[in-house]
């Protein structure tokens, strides 16, 4: 019985070392959702800025250095102490890094494992007057204007409509100048990222919203990053939950009144 004893104190005591320096060194900071071995490789690497490539014109989340994204990034720098060398693209091009990124999926695209969702952008059929449309089966005889690019996937999805035409313009600007000029009767485009066309005050009105048919802005993690990917998302999921509507709401708010 003492032979069996002497065996199995010290397994025992080696392994309640284990738990408590495991746990210890995987028990998560409340503030910064990181482990101690995480922060030692912040504290190791935060002389160094990796690359963020930010969509810098798209209302409410990315414009002109400001926005939810942005705002986002900031917080993570503060509380993280990682510093991020942000390098802003239009909404009409692609990221180009192999660094993190913000991606604005079609409708059609599928998220990776490397993608964090952030929002749908659903698209809205805009016109200059108010009609009331409760389903797409209530659309008959109304041209549609819509980005070329568009042009597909939006017949498809109002296919169970009566009489229905399309016609498609190159860029967002010959888009609006149709419906102005009444080419079309209404134009068919993501809510959030032409915002700004659509939120001046009596102009124009929503008269229809997409549930299906959206754009899905992403956070891609690195290609080459492991460790910051890991740190990135876990700070990323907890700012989501604890900061984003707040952010997202100020947001709308300055952009309306700055807009109006």
């Amino acid at each position: 019985m003492k032979k069996k004893l002497i065996i199995i104190i010290p397994i025992l005591i080696a392994a309640v070392a284990f738990f408590f320096v495991y746990r210890y060194y995987n028990k998560e900071d409340k503030t910064t959702t990181l482990t101690v071995s995480e922060k030692r490789w912040v504290e190791e690497n935060k002389e160094t800025a990796y690359d963020f490539e930010i969509v810098n014109d798209y209302p409410l989340y990315g414009i002109n250095g400001e926005g939810v994204i942005f705002d986002f990034i900031k917080d993570f720098e503060n509380k993280i102490g990682i510093e991020f060398n942000k390098i802003p693209y239009l909404k009409t091009s692609s990221a180009t890094t192999d660094g993190f990124r913000i991606t604005i999926l079609n409708n059609d695209e599928k998220l990776t494992k490397k993608d964090l969702f952030l929002f749908n952008d659903n698209y809205v059929a805009v016109g200059k007057t108010y009609q009331r449309i409760n389903h797409i089966s209530d659309m008959k005889n109304i041209t549609f204007g819509v980005l070329k690019s568009d042009t597909e996937e939006v017949s498809f999805y109002l296919k169970s409509g009566t009489n229905l035409s399309y016609k498609s313009y190159e860029d967002i600007g010959k888009l609006y100048e149709a419906l102005d000029n009444d080419e079309v009767n209404m134009v068919i485009v993501p809510n959030i990222m032409y915002l700004d066309r659509t939120i001046e005050k009596d102009k124009y009105s929503i008269n229809y919203y997409f549930t299906e048919l959206k754009k899905q802005i992403v956070l891609t993690l690195s290609d080459n990053n492991k460790e910051l990917n890991t740190i990135v998302t876990k700070y990323y999921n907890k700012w989501k939950q604890t900061n984003y509507i707040k952010e997202y709401n100020d947001a709308y708010l300055n952009y309306y009144l700055e807009k109006n």
